[in-house]
């Protein structure tokens, strides 16, 4: 298990509206996301940028340079803005990154995720840090939105919008997103309902591959799985950075097994990121196993349902459905103990 902390800049882009599309639409729907991805794979590697993950519509992305991850939003998005004329918004902030394994955490991604989120279709908002770093540069303009608390973010933290390229110019007085005081309540909740789906599915998972690797079946064959993305399958775009935890947890948690073969994250979600199907995916990959979990909010009411399948059989070995809103921390230790 390696880890590092790195001085980073974070870029977030997502399709503003893409759930909506997705349900009166979706080819349309599924076009443009192809358009999204095909966009970030080509220019992001030409910016000297890594795309880490995506989440559904959304991606996160790092560079070691601030002026070219703002270089490469702005290609992307006179892409976006004038060709595919796709309804994207981008924020960039620059800050402290911990990589491990597969993974990244830590202020940047944070931060950016929040900016992002006050964003507008075919707009670059970004950080006061990254505006430091790049004021120098005499062609890019900026426009100060306000200092903004975000959830989860300690100090107030100014936000720009890019004022070139005839990029969109959020209203100061009417942005919306993740932010401290409008959204205390529902973080909260989350907060909860992340722990507690995180506890039911590791240790139901974990128990599993415990149990049967004393078994003679197990001892003689193999086991190895792969952990595909949870899917958030509700309208609340807070629940996709909720199922990117989800499945990093259950990833580490099983990979305490010696018994048990787990195959990378990364390579996981670039497979799912192909459009195939769960056998493809496991025939590709050689695994017996395949877990996958999708959850969904409705008003105060969240549902977690996980499946694990035997790939060598097609057999569903087991299936949970949990109502997250009517159980707390422990009444779930107590339920997936017993």
């Amino acid at each position: 298990m390696t880890q590092s902390r790195v001085l980073a800049t974070s870029l977030f882009a997502d399709i503003v509206g893409y759930t909506d599309l997705m349900q009166r639409d979706e080819a349309s729907a599924m076009e443009k996301l192809d358009q999204f991805k095909s966009s970030l794979e080509r220019e992001i590697p030409k910016h000297g940028g890594e795309i880490i993950q995506y989440f559904g519509d959304g991606c996160l992305a790092l560079f070691s340079s601030a002026f070219e991850a703002i270089s490469c939003a702005r290609k992307l998005q006179q892409q976006w803005g004038l060709v595919d004329k796709l309804p994207v918004r981008i924020g960039v902030h620059l800050g402290d990154v911990i990589r491990k394994d597969d993974n990244v955490y830590g202020d940047s991604v944070n931060v950016a995720s929040r900016i992002e989120s006050m964003g507008i279709p075919n707009s670059i908002l970004l950080s006061d840090s990254i505006r430091n770093s790049i004021k120098n540069h005499p062609e890019l303009r900026f426009q100060l939105l306000g200092n903004f608390e975000f959830k989860n973010v300690s100090e107030p933290i100014a936000v720009y919008a890019l004022d070139t390229d005839h990029l969109e110019i959020p209203d100061p007085a009417s942005v919306t997103g993740k932010l401290a005081v409008k959204a205390k309540k529902r973080s909260t909740r989350l907060r909860r309902f992340g722990i507690v789906a995180l506890i039911i599915v590791a240790i139901l998972a974990y128990d599993y591959f415990e149990e049967n690797s004393k078994s003679k079946e197990t001892k003689e064959i193999a086991s190895s799985i792969a952990v595909l993305p949870f899917t958030n399958l509700s309208q609340d775009t807070d629940q996709d950075y909720l199922t990117a935890g989800f499945t990093s947890e259950v990833n580490h948690q099983l990979s305490k097994i010696e018994s048990l073969s787990v195959v990378s994250q990364t390579i996981t979600q670039q497979l799912v990121s192909q459009q195939k199907s769960s056998p493809e995916i496991a025939e590709e990959l050689d695994v017996n196993y395949i877990l996958e979990g999708t959850i969904k909010s409705a008003g105060e009411r969240t549902r977690l349902i996980t499946n694990l399948t035997r790939m060598t059989d097609n057999k569903l070995i087991w299936s949970e459905e949990f109502d997250l809103s009517e159980i707390n921390l422990i009444d779930a230790q107590i339920q997936v103990s017993t």
